[in-house]
């Protein structure tokens, strides 16, 4: 590749100006006139791309922000640059969301018990709050129906029937995980009360199996409007409804393990949910490099990463200087292996497949990016063989571990990965046996997409921000991506 002679500077002079994985940060902006440094993936591009993204410029990349506005032009200029395709000559994929809710005059009554509703930022006071993305204020009153957590964990579908919910409150606990005995299968609260929906619930109710403070508003992309009020209920509330059945929510938590299904709670909830929202724009970034071989370059390989992050805000609540959440590793770090990997087999001659490369907006505010593309996928959805996913592969540790989780109907990715074990030797896999859904390969999971995820996982520093480039493993990354990399040109030419 040819190097602006700028650039050939910088490269001689990184030694001297301290430019090296580790250095404390950088006021390096995206206005800059910034390119991709070196055909190989190299610590050095790693940190220069994680320090752009993770700078104080760009404030934390909140989803809808200027901040991430400006980190998807650097991802744009950066695809362009090497000579990736746009669909329908557009890198973007623009779609609106909602921003956090409030709940002024939201009310909730049944028998004589009367709701506390508080202000948004309340942790434990209040009694309920709405949630979701609601078109108007809603009032509706109806008969409860219990459905422990809503879904058959073998299949995974509903456990209740048009007929059992038809125009009444459905409740139902928030996390399975917390439950003892559960299977490791699960299905995100989107797809579930997607489901209530369809089936012709009147609301839903949510509460937690475990106390927990406040929980964030349940945002989906506008496509996904919600047309039925949904509730987020305190263990009191939870109480007093199942008392009209002599139980209380830790009998109901028991009998999970063995006696899991759905009863009813005959007395009225009447509830009026109001949420005041404001519509935000996010972008995908996409872009795609078409392969050489006539038949299988009409199949394509995904390789994404979310480039948003939780912007600036207050460490504590009540607290008046925001900080920056940079983001370094969550996920500066998977988009900079976005754009090394991208560089790099922009450089191979004869690759068979098509690989489409993806940088997802607003991930932190529930997969809504990848969610979006999905939904609205520029290939046929048969045409993806794979779609390969990196989040926080920033802080490989001394003992070079590196999480896979790999879900491949078909088992050839599987077959890859185990020859790839013996080629990198110095890395150490693991492998979860449970389905992760709290990045953005879950999204392609549900649509029967073969995926594979990869992170050096969680520590201290998670949403905090702590998460800078001063802490990221550039050497350590490099490995990753290194094998990452062989991973994805395997499946393009086999």
């Amino acid at each position: 590749m040819k190097i602006p002679l700028f650039f050939c500077f910088l490269l001689f002079a990184m030694p001297f100006l301290g430019y090296t994985c580790g250095a404390s940060g950088s006021d390096s902006t995206p206005e800059d006139e910034v390119y991709l440094l070196d055909s190989a993936i190299t610590a050095t591009d790693i940190y220069y791309h994680i320090s752009i993204l993770a700078s104080d410029s760009l404030e934390g990349r909140d989803a809808g922000s200027r901040g991430e506005f400006e980190a998807g032009n650097y991802i744009q200029k950066q695809f362009e640059y090497v000579g990736l395709k746009a669909f329908s000559n557009n890198y973007f994929q623009p779609f609106s969301f909602f921003s956090r809710g409030k709940n002024p005059g939201s009310t909730l009554s049944f028998g004589d018990f009367q709701g506390i509703n508080g202000i948004f930022q309340g942790i434990n006071e209040e009694d309920f709050y709405a949630i979701g993305s609601l078109d108007s204020t809603k009032t509706f009153a109806g008969e409860v129906v219990f459905v422990d957590f809503g879904f058959q964990y073998a299949l995974p579908q509903a456990v209740y029937d048009k007929e059992d919910i038809n125009n009444k409150w459905l409740l139902m606990f928030t996390r399975e995980k917390d439950a003892p005995g559960m299977p490791k299968m699960s299905r995100p609260l989107l797809f579930r009360m997607k489901d209530a929906m369809k089936k012709g619930a009147g609301g839903v109710l949510l509460v937690d199996l475990i106390d927990e403070p406040r929980t964030s508003y349940f945002e989906s992309y506008t496509d996904g409007r919600f047309s039925i009020p949904i509730i987020k209920v305190s263990g009191k509330v939870a109480d007093n409804l199942f008392r009209h059945v002599n139980l209380t929510k830790e009998d109901v938590a028991k009998k999970l393990e063995n006696n899991p299904g759905k009863c009813v709670i005959p007395i009225p909830v009447e509830v009026t949910a109001s949420i005041r929202v404001d519509s935000l724009i996010s972008r995908n970034v996409v872009a795609f490099l078409e392969g050489k071989d006539p038949v299988l370059k009409d199949e394509y390989i995904v390789l994404g990463a979310h480039y948003d992050h939780l912007g600036k805000r207050n460490v504590f609540p009540g607290e008046s200087n925001a900080q920056v959440y940079y983001g370094a590793d969550d996920n500066a770090s998977g988009t900079a292996g976005l754009l090394e990997i991208a560089q790099r087999l922009s450089f191979e001659k004869d690759l068979k497949r098509s690989v489409i490369f993806v940088a997802f907006g607003a991930e932190e505010q529930g997969l809504l990016g990848s969610y979006f593309f999905v939904d609205h996928l520029p290939v046929p959805r048969e045409k993806i063989a794979l779609m390969v996913n990196m989040d926080m592969i920033g802080r490989m540790n001394p003992e070079n571990k590196i999480s896979v989780n790999a879900i491949d109907p078909k088992d050839t990715a599987n077959v890859v990965l185990k020859k790839l074990v013996t080629q990198f030797p110095e890395l150490k896999l693991m492998f979860p046996s449970r389905v992760e859904n709290n990045t953005d390969h879950f999204p392609f999971y549900e649509q029967n997409i073969p995926v594979v995820s990869f992170t050096t996982g969680l520590h201290p520093d998670y949403h905090s921000p702590r998460d800078t480039v001063g802490a990221i493993n550039c050497e350590g990354e490099k490995r990753a991506l290194d094998l990452i990399y062989e991973l994805v040109k395997t499946k393009i030419n086999n």
